[in-house]
């Protein structure tokens, strides 16, 4: 039997310089929704060091899990 379950998804802010101007943008993660907020959070994180490391100069400024109904089978 399918149940529903709260579930959570990532999404990252970041900002880099472009231009001569700061330019901020959100990343969701396309591979959640995860079933905890710990999962979710070490998910930010990740995604955090992939940014990071295609452009050093690149700041995170947040992550946020947004609680969202999954089908939990």
């Amino acid at each position: 039997m399918l149940r529903f379950a709260e579930m959570f998804v990532t999404t990252i802010l970041f900002c880099f310089l472009q231009y001569g101007e700061v330019q901020c943008l959100t990343a969701e993660d396309n591979r959640g929704p995860y079933l905890t907020m710990k999962e979710c959070e070490e998910r930010a994180a990740e995604m955090a060091d992939t940014v990071r490391a295609m452009n050093p100069t690149t700041q995170v400024k947040g992550y946020k899990c947004d609680e969202v109904e999954g089908e939990k089978t």
